[in-house]
């Protein structure tokens, strides 16, 4: 039985730790390696973090002072011993045969990494998230051609990863509010193939303090994150996947034409807009891609200041009672 790594970040979640905690300790799969990594948390969360560790002795508890969750998660990264690695969020909880259904699809498929599907969980009301063919496969170039429309592909919490994919690869040390964008994409492309299940196994619980719904700071930084996350991730695929190279470039000029609109603009992220806007007029020079990706390329570069939304477009949820505190 081969070991499987679960790297849980923590920072003042002691409402919801035990559910998560509990739902991972009593995995029908049993070769764990628990690792939790207590962000400076100054709620009770340590403490609760220690308490379970005491006992099961698979736990290894890790306090650090507050860094993100970024480096929360890098830390983790830098603990696995196992062959298998999965990400678990502390205010989250998962099926008690969310590991094993992954080890079997894993083993059973030969493949590198495996996705499960999940739900979004409110107060009074669950929604369905994603739900898969059972026993789908895709090489990891025919994951890359359906990644841009499909935002799960992102995600790295309902994934089994082999743990070797994720050599020489860490999240992004700054404070981001997308952190997945950065890191996911990345060691998917390391492997060949991947496998799915339409098991819901992973229950992802909405709350009002979600990265979408907070201050303009924020909304700014969500910006920021997005537009870097483009021109890194198209240097990244065209080189692996040439033959992607031209559908990335579309995908990404038509994010450049709606996200003015989308998201929220101060003058440097304007200024940054259209520096890659340039990036991206000087790709299709080369790659001759269709006529209307061109048109679309140019269009960007010449958007007028007055295209920019410079209000939050991201709305609050604080009177919401959908959500979890």
């Amino acid at each position: 039985m081969k070991t499987v790594s679960i790297v849980i970040p923590v920072y003042n979640v002691e409402k919801y730790l035990p559910e998560c905690l509990d739902s991972v300790i009593n995995q029908t799969y049993k070769d764990l390696q628990i690792i939790v990594i207590d962000d400076g948390s100054t709620d009770s969360s340590g403490k609760i973090c220690d308490q379970y560790a005491e006992k099961d002795n698979r736990i290894t508890v890790i306090h650090q002072e507050n860094a993100g969750a970024a480096n929360a998660k890098n830390t983790g990264l830098d603990n696995v011993k196992g062959e298998y690695l999965a990400f678990a969020d502390s205010d989250d909880w998962v099926e008690l045969n969310w590991i094993e259904t992954l080890v079997n699809a894993m083993e059973k498929y030969d493949v590198d990494v495996v996705e499960c599907g999940f739900d979004n969980v409110f107060v009074n009301e669950v929604e369905e998230g994603k739900i898969y063919t059972d026993g789908e496969i895709l090489t990891t170039e025919e994951y890359f051609k359906q990644y841009n429309e499909n935002w799960v592909s992102v995600i790295f919490w309902n994934k089994l990863f082999r743990s070797e994919l994720t050599e020489g690869i860490r999240f992004r040390k700054e404070r981001r509010c997308i952190d997945d964008e950065f890191y996911t994409y990345k060691v998917v492309s390391n492997g060949q193939r991947l496998s799915r299940v339409n098991d819901v196994l992973y229950h992802y619980r909405q709350r009002k303090t979600s990265a979408v719904h907070q201050s303009e700071k924020k909304s700014l930084q969500i910006t920021d994150d997005a537009l870097d996350v483009l021109k890194e991730r198209y240097n990244w695929v065209s080189t692996r996947f040439p033959n992607l190279k031209k559908q990335y470039l579309k995908s990404d000029i038509d994010r450049l034409l709606y996200y003015p609109k989308l998201m929220m603009f101060d003058d440097l992220l304007i200024k940054k807009h259209k520096r890659i806007s340039k990036f991206y007029f000087r790709k299709c020079l080369f790659a001759f891609p269709d006529r209307v990706t061109m048109l679309y390329s140019i269009r960007s570069v010449l958007l007028k200041k007055s295209s920019f939304n410079t209000k939050s477009p991201i709305g609050t949820v604080k009177s919401d009672k959908r959500y979890f505190e």
